[in-house]
């Protein structure tokens, strides 16, 4: 999911930009001034809850993901549009979009606790919490080694930190299996367009960057200005990937490429080496690992989706 701003979820710039808004977050009405606790958040915010959140909203796909893989599932009320994963959120009520979340349908569910993310909510929504008395804490995951810290964090807040310590340990232990493959391994060289027209890629300083290249592949757009620049199709021409992948929501549109001009002489459009992975492997969350492995099966002899 790409930051509002233009700028890299989680890059300095977007992060500099939170603590300059940061402030402490008024309690919510209805708790008490012994029962508060603060805690600060991944951009350095301070933020007034109770003890143990028992009503979260969430407020992106990433933050839901991550609230269920911590086994706090059951206390989520209310998730954005977009949320779609695991599928019982679908039935979750909705609070609008990320950018501009419908605060009357938020503060129907009283919530103890709001949580949205860098990668894709706007730093806006500070001020408006704020006015309404609603705890907001924000998640930032700048690769994954920030992600893997910002689980834990979460994890403490909502009263989970077994859980997120455990989920924490797993993960890394499959993106060593996944490094430790790599190293004996080829490294394809990969054009990932997260954007089809024009062509939007991860350039560096990204999640999906780290990503891409600890699950063992080479981005072709690494080296890009930081961010999700756009590239003209001259420049990927002569990047020369040996795969090209999207996320299984752009299979139309990728499949589509090898009837345009200039794009069917690319070698791997030639030969077939268009392929889609989950969405995940454009989220924070633990499902981005499940996209990582998918991504180096798939670049390592499986068939294109």
């Amino acid at each position: 999911m790409l930051s509002r701003w233009g700028l890299v979820p989680g890059s300095p710039p977007c992060r500099t930009l939170f603590l300059a808004l940061a402030v402490v977050c008024l309690p919510a009405a209805g708790i008490q001034g012994d029962s508060i606790r603060n805690v600060q958040d991944d951009v350095g915010r301070r933020v007034a809850l109770e003890a143990t959140p028992r009503r979260i909203v969430s407020l992106a796909p990433s933050v839901t993901e991550t609230l269920f893989a911590l086994g706090v599932g059951d206390r989520v009320v209310g998730v954005t549009d977009l949320c779609d994963d695991p599928p019982s959120v679908r039935t979750l009520p909705r609070v609008g979009g990320m950018l501009k979340p419908d605060w009357e349908s938020v503060l129907r569910l009283h919530p103890d606790l709001v949580v949205a993310t860098t990668a894709g909510n706007d730093a806006a929504l500070v001020g408006q919490a704020e006015k309404l008395r609603i705890p907001l804490y924000f998640t930032d995951a700048p690769n994954l080694n920030g992600l893997m810290n910002s689980l834990v964090r979460l994890a403490s807040v909502v009263g989970s930190s077994a859980r997120g310590n455990d989920l924490r340990r797993s993960l890394e232990e499959r993106i060593r299996a996944l490094e430790h493959a790599a190293s004996t391994g080829p490294h394809p060289r990969v054009l990932f367009l997260v954007w089809i027209d024009p062509p939007v890629v991860p350039g560096s300083g990204t999640l999906l960057s780290d990503a891409l290249r600890r699950a063992g592949v080479e981005s072709v757009t690494a080296d890009a200005p930081a961010g999700w620049p756009t590239y003209d199709l001259e420049t990927l021409l002569l990047r020369k990937p040996e795969w090209i992948v999207a996320a299984r929501h752009n299979a139309s549109s990728l499949s589509g490429l090898a009837g345009r001009p200039g794009w069917r002489d690319l070698e791997a459009i030639k030969l077939g080496r268009l392929g889609t992975v989950s969405p995940a492997i454009e989220r924070p969350s633990p499902r981005v690992v499940d996209a990582m492995e998918e991504l180096r099966k798939l670049v390592n002899g499986g068939p294109s989706n």
